[in-house]
């Protein structure tokens, strides 16, 4: 691909890379879409059994699943980051769906301890930006509520 013409030539233009990119375009097309669909099964699989356990038990059934989701927020994590590796087997090494998918999967099995370490440092990193920027607009909805407050309320105090 795309690694080995910059190896060969030293540069790549942007006609070279985008062609290298349209080969495998529909490859990347079928990994994010199956990894998509898997994701959509499992979620499928429990929505569909909650809805109607919660119908059965007045909402009490809800509280059964909570740790289910959890498992399959995991799961859903683990199926992006097999396509993550599998979508980078295929470009760099130049492989069709099935033998992207057995790449990431060894490359997943060998690097294990530090690709739950990178999730882990990514998930913390993410969760303090998300939290950088929701504070501010959290502070923004506060004080809307108190002028909103203030406004609607009847003045206090005599002459």
């Amino acid at each position: 691909g795309g690694v080995r013409l910059a190896e060969a030539n030293g540069k790549v233009t942007f006609g070279e890379a985008w062609g290298v990119g349209a080969r495998k375009f529909w490859v990347l097309f079928l990994i994010g879409l199956l990894v998509g669909v898997v994701a959509l099964a499992l979620i499928l699989a429990v929505v569909i059994p909650g809805v109607l356990l919660s119908i059965v038990t007045l909402g009490l059934g809800v509280l059964c699943l909570i740790p289910l989701i959890c498992v399959l927020a995991i799961v859903a994590a683990a199926l992006g980051v097999i396509g993550y590796f599998a979508q980078i087997a295929a470009v760099v090494e130049d492989l069709a769906l099935g033998a992207a998918f057995s790449r990431a999967w060894e490359i997943i099995k060998a690097n294990l301890g530090s690709i739950i370490i990178l999730g882990i440092i990514l998930f913390v990193v993410s969760g303090v930006v998300v939290f950088i920027i929701a504070l501010p607009l959290l502070r923004l909805t506060d004080a809307r509520r108190y002028t909103a407050r203030r406004l609607t309320q009847p003045q206090q105090g005599g002459a």
